[in-house]
């Protein structure tokens, strides 16, 4: 994959959601990046330059759905799913192309003017994508045919509709067991028998989660509050660090889309001032 020799030119204008590469229609120094208030944007990395966007427009019923791009998604048929702040939209590249901006939307209702929060792809049925929607809850998907198979509003005892009570992320522990991401707290829920159980923490009810990061037996996720580690055999969950004020040596801000390195044993975090590195081994966190 090419790698830039240059950082993006003005990058903090984009205020970046999301991005990958999407070799199916563009070369792999082709970023396609989701951003806040200005659509789906494809940016050079060789000449460092805006190439193409998809935005939304009012009078065109098959344009993006909304300004605000939150998540994107590759599936195994190299369909884009575009997750936005008032739907979902689907990039065919057989039969689009650059020039045009034609994307077509899912005609269920369910989906109309609901803000996506996050897609992927059931890690052990690659035919189920799963879609995290703020004011639908979790819903669960048919990738080949695009059909809505479950909707789950409530998790247990626990509503998941408003955006204070919504699951932002979802990592698999075992077979029919999920581990749910929400703001102030943590559900391990059990999509066989539908019930649900509580992972709080001592931090308190400010923490903010973000992501999750699986490794080997237990899982990572991110927040307002640092980093945080469930380990899912034992049930417990342990505050690995906290941002210290007036330490230039960490991060201040939120942690965001955390990635697990299993060969060095480190933790990769986005940070509002930086990348966040935690080693395992040495227990200690720097900003690079």
């Amino acid at each position: 994959m090419y790698e830039p020799a240059v950082p993006i030119k003005n990058a903090e204008q984009y205020h970046i959601n999301d991005a990958l590469f999407y070799p199916a229609l563009t070369s792999d120094s082709i970023l396609w990046m989701g951003t806040f208030d200005r659509g789906l944007i494809l940016y050079d990395l060789v000449r460092n330059r805006e190439v193409q966007s998809f935005t939304h427009q009012r009078s065109n019923p098959f344009s993006l759905q909304a300004n605000n791009v939150t998540t994107l998604r590759l599936d195994d048929d190299n369909l884009l799913w575009i997750g936005t702040e008032a739907g979902l939209s689907l990039l065919n590249p057989r039969n689009q192309s650059l020039t045009k901006t034609y994307l077509f939307h899912f005609n269920d209702d369910v989906l109309t003017d609901n803000y996506i929060v996050n897609i992927f792809q059931d890690p052990d049925h690659p035919e189920i994508a799963w879609i995290l929607c703020l004011g639908q809850g979790i819903l669960k998907f048919d990738w080949k045919s695009k059909k809505l198979l479950s909707q789950y509003k409530k998790i247990g005892n626990t509503s998941i509709e408003a955006w204070r009570e919504a699951v932002y992320d979802m990592i698999r522990l075992r077979k029919n067991e999920w581990l749910l991401v929400r703001r102030n707290n943590l559900l391990v829920w059990n999509e066989k028998t539908g019930s649900a159980s509580v992972i709080t923490s001592s931090v308190g009810n400010s923490i903010n989660f973000s992501t999750a990061a699986p490794a080997l037996d237990y899982v990572y996720i991110t927040s307002q509050q640092g980093l945080f580690r469930y380990n899912h055999l034992q049930r417990k969950l342990e505050h690995v660090f906290a941002p210290e004020r007036g330490n230039q040596n960490l991060y201040s801000g939120s942690l965001k889309h955390a990635v697990y390195d299993a060969s060095l044993k480190k933790v990769w975090a986005a940070s509002h001032r930086g990348l966040v590195c935690f080693d395992e081994k040495s227990g200690r966190t720097k900003v690079l």
